[in-house]
C-alpha cells in the first residue's frame, strides 16, 4: 500500500505529452508540527542531572502539542489541458513538536515544580511528487494536491527552557532519529498571477520510536504548513 501510494504520481507520467504548460515556484512557508500516537503526551519532567547540566533531558520529548515550524521549497509541475496537474516538490523543513514541563525530578526521587517547554526539533530534506486538479475561479486558479512525501531526516535535537526554583535552564540534548519519514501529504494553492498562497497537512506513517522496549511505543509525526509562492517564469 506504501509503496502504491509512493508510485502514484508516476503512473500520471504518460500525460506529459499533453501538458499545457510548466511552472517553476518558489515557495516559503510556516505552520504547526505534532506528534499523535499512544506515545505522545502534552506534558513531561526533566530528568535532572546530578553530575553535569548538559545531561538534563526531557524525560518524553515526543510532544503532541502544536509546536511552530518552518520550511523552504522549490517546485516545478506540468499543467494539462483540462487543468490536469503532475509535480513534484523539493524542500527543507524545521518540524518542532512541543510538550509542556511541569516537573522535575533529580537523583531518581526529588521531585521539584518546574515550568516550562520542549521542541523536538527535527530538520528534513523532502521530497513531495504528487497529482492534482487546477480548477479556475475568475481571475484565481486553485490548485488541489495529493501525494505520498519521503523525507530524509538530518538531525534531531531537543531543546527546552524551564525554570526551576527562580532560575532559568535550557536543555539541549541530540536525539537518535528515522533515517527516513514517509508520509501522506494533500495540499491547496490559490494563485492570481506570479503570487500564491498555500497551505498543506502531512501525515505521518513512520513510527519514530519503533524498536523500544516496555510499554506501548507509537509516535507519528504530523504537520500543517501555511505559506507563500512565487512563479519563476
Amino acid at each position: 500500500m506504501k509503496i502504491l501510494s509512493l508510485l502514484m504520481p508516476l503512473c500520471a507520467l504518460p500525460l506529459l505529452t499533453q501538458a499545457q504548460q510548466t511552472e517553476y515556484s518558489v515557495h516559503l512557508n510556516s505552520g504547526v508540527a505534532a506528534f499523535r500516537g499512544a506515545s505522545a503526551e502534552p506534558t513531561s519532567f526533566v530528568n535532572l542531572s546530578d553530575t553535569s547540566p548538559g545531561n538534563t533531558y526531557t524525560n518524553n520529548p515526543y510532544g503532541s502539542r502544536w509546536g511552530w515550524s518552518y520550511g523552504a521549497a522549490v517546485q516545478g509541475q506540468h499543467v494539462g489541458k483540462r487543468g490536469l496537474l503532475l509535480g513534484a516538490q523539493l524542500s527543507y523543513d524545521n518540524l518542532r513538536p512541543a510538550t509542556r514541563l511541569n516537573g522535575a525530578y533529580a537523583f531518581g526521587t526529588q521531585n521539584y515544580a518546574v515550568e516550562g517547554r520542549t521542541n523536538l526539533e527535527n530538520q528534513f530534506i523532502g521530497l513531495y511528487p504528487y497529482i492534482g486538479q487546477r480548477l479556475r475561479l475568475g481571475q484565481v486558479a486553485l490548485d488541489i494536491t495529493v501525494g505520498a512525501e519521503i523525507a530524509r531526516q538530518l538531525s534531531c535535537w531537543e531543546k527546552g527552557r524551564f525554570t526551576l526554583n527562580g532560575q532559568a535552564q535550557k536543555i539541549e540534548v541530540e536525539r537518535s532519529h528515522e533515517p527516513w519519514d514517509k508520509r501522506l501529504r494533500a495540499g491547496i494553492t490559490l494563485s492570481r498571477g506570479s503570487v500564491s498562497l498555500t497551505a498543506g497537512y502531512s501525515y505521518g506513517l513512520t513510527n519514530y520510536k519503533t524498536g523500544w522496549v516496555g510499554g506501548v511505543n507509537e509516535a507519528y509525526i504530523q504537520a500543517i504548513r501555511l505559506g507563500v509562492a512565487y512563479k519563476v517564469h
